[in-house]
C-alpha cells in the first residue's frame, strides 16, 4: 500500500500509514482495543473512533479503502476517485470495495469524516501554562519557537495538496465545507492561545493567528500551483507577527 499524508501544521499529525502511527494526542492502539496486529491505517482509524468492524481481514479493511482515497485524491485529484481506481491502488477487486461501502459518496464522507479528526488535534499541548500576570517567560519563548516550527513544517507535502483539494471541494459540497469551517476555527483558536501565551493581547493574538494562518493556506496553494516555496515567506511573517507585539 502506497503511504499517504494527512494534512496537519505539525509534522506529528502527519500520520504515514506505511509505518504503524497514530494521529497527534491519540495514545497508542491498545491490545484491549481488539486490534492488535492489524493494518497500520486501521490502528489509525481506531485511535480516531472510527468504526472498523471488522477491524481486520484476510485482504484490505476498510482504512485501507479510505487511505487509498486519500493517496489517489493527492496524485490526481478528485475526479481520479471511483471504486474502479482506487481497487486497483490495492491491488483488488472492485467488489472488495463495496463490502466497505455502499457507494462512491459514503467513502468520500469517510475520508471528510478522517480528515477532520486528525487536524483537530492541538497545535501546542506541550506549552506550559502562561500564569495570569503574564511572568513565564520560558512560557513565551517556548510559543514563540512553536510559532516559528509552524512557518518552517509542510512545504511540498502531500498532505498540503489533500487540504488545498478539501477546500475546493467545499465551495461544492455541504459536508467538505462544513468539515473545513470546523477545522479552520480550531486552528484559529489555537494559533491565537499560542500568540498570546508568546506575549500579545487577545485582540493582537486574534488578528494575527488569522494573518498567519491566511498566509499558510494561500502559500501552500501557490506552492501546488507554481512552484513556490513557502518556508521562506512563513518564517518572515512570524518573525514580524512577534516582533511587532507591545513590550512588557
Amino acid at each position: 500500500m502506497m503511504p499517504v499524508t494527512i494534512l496537519m501544521l505539525r509534522p506529528e499529525d502527519r500520520i504515514d500509514c506505511s509505518a504503524p502511527l497514530v494521529a497527534q494526542g491519540a495514545a497508542a492502539v491498545p491490545e484491549a482495543a481488539g486490534v492488535a496486529g492489524a493494518e497500520p491505517a486501521a490502528e489509525i482509524m481506531a485511535a480516531g473512533g472510527a468504526d472498523l468492524s471488522p477491524a481486520v481481514t484476510s485482504g484490505c479493511d476498510r482504512a485501507d479503502w479510505i487511505v487509498a482515497g486519500f493517496d489517489l485524491l493527492a496524485e490526481e485529484g478528485w475526479s481520479a476517485l471511483s471504486p474502479a481506481r482506487i481497487a486497483a491502488r490495492l491491488s483488488g477487486s472492485e467488489a472488495g470495495f463495496f463490502l466497505y461501502f455502499s457507494d462512491l459518496d459514503e467513502l468520500l464522507q469517510a475520508m471528510f469524516d478522517l480528515w477532520e479528526r486528525l487536524a483537530l488535534g492541538p497545535l501546542a499541548a506541550e506549552l506550559p501554562t502562561l500564569p495570569p500576570d503574564g511572568s513565564s517567560s520560558a512560557t513565551r519563548e517556548a510559543a514563540r519557537a512553536r510559532l516559528a516550527e509552524l512557518a518552517d513544517e509542510g512545504e511540498g507535502a502531500p498532505a498540503a495538496a489533500i487540504e488545498t483539494a478539501l477546500r475546493e471541494r467545499a465551495a461544492s459540497d455541504p459536508r467538505a465545507r462544513a468539515a473545513v469551517e470546523r477545522v479552520d476555527r480550531h486552528r484559529l483558536g489555537g494559533l491565537s492561545a499560542l500568540l498570546q501565551a508568546a506575549g500579545l493581547s487577545e485582540p493582537q493574538a486574534r488578528q494575527r493567528a488569522e494573518v498567519f494562518y491566511a498566509a499558510r493556506i494561500g502559500l501552500d496553494y501557490l506552492h501546488g500551483t507554481t512552484g513556490l516555496a513557502p518556508a521562506a515567506p512563513m518564517r518572515a511573517l512570524a518573525a514580524a507577527v512577534l516582533g511587532l507585539r507591545k513590550a512588557g
